[in-house]
């Protein structure tokens, strides 16, 4: 037997409670009123509750190496692909790479690499940075792993 609670609002103030017999949802959202305001229904299993631990994002290893394979695609050293996502804002120059599967085409010949705005090819450094082909150093800003979605956020540091 588990409760419900169905609640309204932002503040979630709870209406009422009443005994149910569904087994599987812990949350959801059964519809938003006209006002735009969600209301909720939690459905709370008490022999669960204690046992269900939170789900934290992973801090992964970084990857020794990251090089151009084609435009727009990165290979580590496990032959996993990384796709740039490039952010300039603010004086800044901020690239996330997002660890994704992608079929890949052949790889980039010399004649082929034409001038591009990111580095061919990155190195791990000590102090959670990588040095570029091109000398310019890379801090790792943050990289984690949530579920199936692996993001590393690189800037490019000042030139000293």
């Amino acid at each position: 037997m588990e409760k419900v609670m169905s609640g309204r609002g932002r503040g979630l103030n709870f209406a009422k409670e009443t005994a149910c017999d569904t087994q599987k949802d812990w949350l959801k959202e059964v519809a938003l009123s006209r006002t735009g305001i969600a209301i909720f229904c939690f459905l709370l299993r008490p022999d669960a509750m204690a046992n269900q631990l939170a789900y934290r994002p992973e801090t992964p290893p970084h990857p020794d190496r990251l090089w151009l394979w084609e435009k727009h695609v990165y290979l580590d050293e496990f032959r996993r692909s990384w796709l740039p996502i490039v952010i300039k804002s603010n004086g800044k120059f901020q690239v996330i790479m997002r660890q994704k599967d992608v079929i890949l085409g052949d790889s980039m010949t010399p004649s082929q690499l034409v001038p591009y705005e990111l580095p061919l090819m990155w190195q791990l450094y000590p102090e959670e940075r990588y040095r570029s082909s091109n000398s310019e150093f890379w801090q790792i800003v943050y990289h984690i792993k949530f579920k199936d979605d692996e993001d590393m956020l690189l800037e490019l540091l000042d030139s000293e």
